[in-house]
């Protein structure tokens, strides 16, 4: 909010609106999101507001850095695994990638 208050809300609509290309500018795309509230939020005005949302959720996995991934030779990614006084590296499959972290599953 714009007195940085954090308010949790609901989405109750969603419109695209396209605007059509003119001499001066280039065709835009805009997402109009209605967010309805439980309770009327203090200092609410004109304005702007960030919203955040969850595109995707996967409970129950496991997620590392994005920069802990490493290019293997033979095609894909691997990580780091510490196993006791040593190091090594297990292949993984990448999955969801989200706030600088990405899902990786793989047999150790």
């Amino acid at each position: 909010m714009p007195d940085g208050a954090v308010v949790n809300g609901k989405i109750t609509g969603v419109e695209t609106i396209v605007i059509p290309a003119t001499d001066q500018q280039d065709a835009q795309t805009k997402i109009v999101v209605t967010i309805g509230f439980s309770s009327a939020p203090k200092a609410m005005d004109a304005s702007g507001v960030t919203a955040s949302f969850v595109a995707s959720e996967r409970p129950n996995v496991l997620t590392v850095p994005v920069a802990a991934l490493l290019a293997l030779a033979e095609g894909g990614y691997g990580v780091q695994v510490v196993d006791g006084a040593t190091t090594r590296i297990v292949a993984v499959e990448t999955g969801l990638f989200a706030d600088g972290k990405v899902e990786v599953s793989g047999t150790a």
